[in-house]
């Protein structure tokens, strides 16, 4: 029970209940990266004075990124809308595999002429992107 203090009690359900009469919901927040103001503002200067470099430059340039994927399953949150007593049912539940049931690693990378090899990925990559040997 809650405490106003005009000194009535009140229920966590009614304070939901009033909540989601004036259309507020529960919901996962969305995430993103903490960034500062500071940082905010250098990016964007960044990005300002490579917008109008020369197509020569641009062929210069090599973009590269790595990914996980899960073989079985999500790192994220996973929801189900269900009823009250309905928890072993099937459509309420999700399959998992013991130890996560494994993932894989890639790395690939994308010239100005066009999209390169992809690799698997055996080793841990170190905050620079090169492989810890």
């Amino acid at each position: 029970m809650l405490q106003q203090t005009s000194g009535k009690k009140v229920s966590s359900q009614t304070v939901r209940r009033v909540l989601w009469q004036h259309g507020y919901r529960g919901r996962i927040p969305r995430k993103r990266p903490c960034v500062s103001k500071k940082n905010r503002a250098a990016r964007l200067a960044f990005a300002k004075e490579q917008q109008d470099k020369p197509q020569t430059f641009w062929n210069t340039v090599i973009w590269s990124d790595e990914t996980k994927i899960n073989l079985f399953g999500s790192d994220g949150i996973q929801t189900v809308w269900k009823k009250a007593n309905t928890a072993d049912n099937a459509e309420n539940t999700l399959l998992t595999a013991k130890h996560g049931g494994g993932s894989i690693k890639l790395w690939g990378c994308m010239p100005s002429k066009g999209v390169g090899t992809i690799h698997f990925i055996d080793d841990i990559l170190n905050k620079w992107g090169y492989l810890n040997i």
